[in-house]
């Protein structure tokens, strides 16, 4: 089975420059940089790494349109992984791994591994239930709490198994099937992804990778957490904290607009 890695990238040559030495090393099938219309060294960075192929947008549209530019060239089976410029790899031998992974669960149709933040925790909303608001604002709420909560083993625990509910970010970390996953390292098989015609590109940034779960639950098919595979996330952004703000609210407004039954308090916890 292949796996083939896209690594969606706007003015992140810095980030190629560490990411794609790392992923040269694994035994991906194909490597292709997405470049959503850089004005950097972007494209002096690939022509280092012979075999990395390279597409690239006339102009800069938004992540989401630059990860579905990997349609143009998808092979019909295997493994599609996505990973962001501004990641580190950290295990080795991702493709066996995930080989190993999807024969144990021949009905996961896509999933999401381990990230880590900067400082080596890990990431908060890398999966999760799914996206009903009141389930939202109860997760905000216990976040809150255990940051005030002084260091109190016992009741840190406590705390967090009356959250577990409304949270997966306080799940012990384990594999396990969760609503959706994260789309900056993000796994689906090439058929779905193709037969799904990619993600939505209403949605420019943020939260395609939560309506794509979505649509392929409808369908039958499961969505993983795979902790076996981890990809730390150094944060590093080509845009102003305005621009992503904006985009964050805007695409959860066109999740809910296109899955308006999300919005049900009783619509908890699958479709």
């Amino acid at each position: 089975m292949e796996i083939h890695l896209a690594i969606p990238s706007y003015n992140n040559a810095t980030g190629l420059k560490k990411l794609l030495p790392q992923a040269v090393l694994q035994d991906f099938a194909s490597i292709t940089v997405l470049d959503d219309g850089s004005t950097d060294d972007t494209s002096k960075v690939v022509e280092m790494f012979s075999g990395v192929k390279y597409i690239k947008s006339n102009e800069n549209h938004g992540s989401v349109a630059a990860k579905n530019l990997i349609l143009k060239q998808l092979p019909q089976n295997g493994w599609l992984l996505f990973i962001d410029s501004d990641m580190e790899i950290i295990t080795d031998d991702i493709p066996a791994k995930l080989q190993d992974f999807s024969q144990r669960h021949t009905e996961a149709g896509a999933g999401v591994r381990l990230i880590k933040t900067h400082d080596g925790s890990p990431m908060r909303f890398n999966k999760g239930f799914d996206l009903n608001p009141l389930r939202m604002v109860l997760a905000m709420v216990f976040y809150a709490i255990m940051y005030i909560l002084p260091s109190n083993f016992a009741l840190r625990e406590f705390v967090r198994k009356l959250s577990s509910p409304f949270s997966m970010d306080f799940h012990t970390i384990k594999e396990e099937k969760v609503d959706w996953a994260v789309e900056g390292f993000f796994f689906v098989k090439v058929s779905l992804f193709k037969k799904f015609g990619g993600y939505d590109s209403r949605f420019i940034r943020n939260h395609e990778g939560p309506d794509l779960c979505l649509r392929l639950r409808q369908a039958g098919h499961q969505i993983w957490f795979f902790p076996g595979i981890i990809i730390q996330d150094h944060d590093q952004h080509s845009h102003s904290n305005f621009y992503r703000r904006y985009h964050w609210w805007r695409s959860l407004i066109i999740y809910y607009y296109k899955n308006p039954s999300r919005l049900l308090i009783w619509h908890w916890p699958n479709p």
